[in-house]
């Protein structure tokens, strides 16, 4: 269990387990990735580097966003994912792709506004579930790609290391087109 700084330096400790952090961390990567991304036309969501394979926006923050929905929905819960049962792909007019290939990224255009509502959506419910996690729940093991994992150790890596490696490439793409990266 940590113990909270503020509180402690109210001289009243509060533990948190280590669900009750990664719940924390988590809602700051969404928001960092939202603020990342929030300010952004067509065109710069689409730019792609001269010479580069780095993909472009569009295409980095619809994986990041269709990786949680798969990951919490189908691995977690064995549940078909948003994207699927509540027909994101329609309305965002995307494919998805597992993957975050060259050939996947370059069909990827969207409507900024309309991908926002659909993070908004993967986030309330990746919240949801973790509220209903015992702290217990982080030691159980679980099924990835990767082999079996604990699930503390999964979220961590597919969900918080993922999202903000991408939040940092997000940021760099920004930057080379003369904008400001990170929001702060």
């Amino acid at each position: 269990m940590l113990a909270s700084r503020r509180a402690h330096r109210e001289g009243s400790p509060i533990l948190l387990d280590a669900l009750t952090l990664f719940r924390y961390e988590l809602a700051q990567s969404h928001r960092i990735l939202d603020l990342v991304v929030r300010d952004l036309a067509g065109d710069q969501l689409d730019y792609k580097v001269p010479g580069g394979t780095i993909n472009p926006i569009a295409a980095i923050y619809m994986h990041a966003v269709f990786s949680e929905d798969n990951f919490i929905h189908r691995v977690c819960q064995s549940r078909p994912p948003l994207f699927e049962a509540e027909g994101w792909l329609d309305r965002l007019g995307l494919p998805y792709s597992g993957l975050q290939t060259p050939a996947w990224a370059e069909g990827i255009h969207i409507t900024l506004h309309v991908a926002r509502e659909y993070a908004r959506e993967v986030y309330d419910d990746t919240e949801a579930y973790l509220a209903t996690l015992p702290p217990a729940a982080f030691d159980g093991m679980i099924d990835t790609r990767l082999g079996r994992k604990p699930l503390g150790e999964a979220l961590a890596s597919f969900l918080l290391w993922h999202q903000m490696g991408h939040v940092g490439e997000i940021a760099a793409l920004k930057g080379v087109q003369g904008l400001q990266g990170w929001p702060f």
